[in-house]
């Protein structure tokens, strides 16, 4: 007699579906953080927002005011136009003079950058000025240009416009808006920063697909056991958002007191670090609340008893009227959206598959309950008036296909028989 050794596919699969799990999770949070990256970066319409909310911030506000009005200062000698104005005997005055001068020019520079009009101008310059840098800034604006492959940041305009504030001279002005601009990207830098890029565009979609496509896999081939599968991959991903926002927080840690030198300098780092990943945070409690929805959908698709009960009780409403639990969640899904835009379109292509995914659950479980609980019909015994409750065929053989692609495990697969058999 011979052996059979055969491996069962349960067993064969039993390192395949983990695997499989774990790359998809990867996939995704490689997805995730690049399309943060790429939102943030080179989505013009982000950054302008994100620098509206700098502009909005009072520590990074009162920094660019400190900083255009100590440059208009040092480029319009202002301490030695007021000691040329001054008797010799108070000339010495003229260093605290100028301190105060550059006091009350920083805050009134403050409230002037707290004006809407001002807030206004400055994000649609900010937009303006993105797209082109997003274009590789050749040169198109007076703000942006580029000079033998090295792109600039040019503020001339803004100090000279403080200086002139200030009352200096026109030379004065002149030599304030003849500042060195600031560079950005220089010539050497330019085409990595063209490969990286184009390496986003990839990252930031094709990666999610991916992602979806190994998780999808790894169901299919956990047979019997794809309602263990698909709770392992929720809370895969309620792990990969916590995940995301530990990084979020030690890297802003990192950034704020180890590579801010300056103490003055960190309260605006941090402001400016908040919310530079504010989308990456809010992508992060995403992948939270879909792993938490994923797992406890899990739990009532189980044989717990509490599942059952529900699913005991809803099943002859889900089964008279079948739209009505997509209708309820057709509603929470516009509540949601209601409370939190979609924002750019690449996380618009995220939305749409959470939403299909969640009408293709509630599917599954709405027949779920509806095949497993639902009572059977009560025919003729042929004695009379008396009836029995017979379980029909075609309801088991629905339940055993349902065992046998691995909907339902063993043991609800023998509850839901023996229910059947003793209605």
């Amino acid at each position: 007699m011979t052996k059979d050794t055969t491996t069962p596919p349960q067993s064969a699969h039993r390192v395949a579906v983990p695997t499989l799990i774990v790359l998809g999770l990867i996939c995704v949070m490689v997805s995730t953080v690049s399309a943060w990256l790429q939102d943030t970066v080179l989505d013009s319409g982000t950054w302008a927002d994100e620098s509206g909310q700098l502009l909005r911030s009072d520590n990074v506000r009162q920094l660019v005011a400190s900083y255009a009005v100590d440059q208009a200062v040092a480029s319009s000698d202002a301490q030695a136009r007021i000691a040329a104005g001054l008797p010799p005997a108070l000339q010495p005055l003229a260093g605290p003079a100028t301190a105060a001068l550059s006091n009350a020019a920083v805050q009134a520079t403050d409230r002037a950058l707290q004006l809407p009009q001002l807030q206004s101008a400055w994000v649609s310059a900010n937009r303006q000025a993105h797209g082109k840098l997003v274009d590789f800034l050749e040169g198109h604006t007076s703000r942006l240009t580029s000079s033998n492959g090295t792109v600039q940041l040019n503020l001339n305009n803004v100090i000279g416009d403080v200086a002139q504030r200030l009352g200096a001279s026109q030379d004065a002005v002149a030599r304030a808006q003849g500042l060195p601009a600031v560079t950005v990207i220089r010539s050497d830098q330019l085409g990595t920063v063209q490969q990286g890029v184009k390496l986003l565009h990839v990252l930031s979609v094709w990666p999610l697909f991916i992602g979806i496509g190994l998780l999808a896999l790894a169901t299919y081939l956990a047979h019997g056991r794809r309602r263990q599968a698909l709770r392992s991959a929720s809370i895969g991903l309620l792990l990969v958002g916590v995940a995301l926002l530990v990084i979020q927080r030690v890297a802003g840690e990192l950034v704020v007191n180890d590579l801010v030198k300056v103490d003055a300098v960190r309260p605006a780092a941090s402001d400016a670090w908040s919310i530079y990943t504010q989308l990456l945070v809010e992508s992060a409690w995403a992948g939270i609340a879909i792993g938490l929805l994923g797992f406890v959908g899990t739990l009532l698709a189980g044989p717990a008893p509490y599942a059952v009960r529900l699913r005991h009780r809803l099943a002859p409403t889900m089964r008279e009227h079948p739209l009505w639990p997509h209708a309820a969640l057709a509603l929470a899904g516009m509540i949601v959206l209601l409370i939190g835009p979609t924002g750019t379109p690449r996380r618009g292509i995220g939305i749409v598959l959470v939403v299909v995914l969640a009408f293709a659950g509630l599917e599954v479980w709405r027949r779920q309950a509806v095949d497993e609980l639902e009572p059977a019909p009560a025919v003729e015994d042929g004695a009379g008036d008396e009836t029995t409750a017979v379980a029909p065929p075609d309801r088991l053989a629905r339940l055993a296909a349902l065992h046998a692609d691995g909907t339902i495990s063993d043991a609800e697969f023998e509850a839901a028989r023996g229910r059947l058999q003793d209605s």
